[in-house]
């Protein structure tokens, strides 16, 4: 593989990183309802609401919210959950061993299931072994 390859790989991957963050940050912003009024609660008085929006940086304009955010996520700074208030990268890393765990070893089993499930398949193309084997694997490819 050569330099430009790569790099020109890498910037595609950027740009597609980037445009999901965008696309994912502007859909958050057009649910509906003010996410200030519902963590104070519909009883909140409209001067709490708007020190808490002040405080949480929703009164920016939405592209310095997003510039905000992507710069804290770039640096590891996820923000703080709303329900705990403590901050949720350490949260993240406490947690991803078990999940790094928990998908290796589905991914392990998968595996185990998928490659002899192909050769069989391979080796018999068109029986009814075949067939059920693409069935089995397609019903396991849509379940989430």
């Amino acid at each position: 593989m050569n330099a430009q390859y790569i790099l020109q790989r890498l910037l595609t991957t950027l740009a597609v990183l980037i445009g999901v963050t965008f696309v994912v940050f502007l859909i958050i912003q057009l649910v509906p309802g003010d996410p200030a009024r519902v963590i104070l609660g519909v009883q909140a008085n409209d001067e709490n609401v708007a020190a808490l929006r002040a405080r949480l940086g929703l009164d920016e304009p939405f592209w310095t919210q997003y510039g905000s955010w992507l710069g804290n996520a770039l640096r590891g700074d996820l923000g703080k959950s709303l329900i705990t208030g403590q901050p949720v990268t350490p949260q993240i890393m406490q947690r991803l061993p078990a999940t790094l765990q928990l998908s290796g070893l589905a991914l392990l089993i998968g595996m185990l299931i998928a490659f002899p499930a192909g050769i069989i398949s391979a080796l018999r193309p068109g029986t009814p072994l075949d067939v059920v084997t693409s069935l089995i694997s397609q019903i396991g490819v849509t379940i989430p």
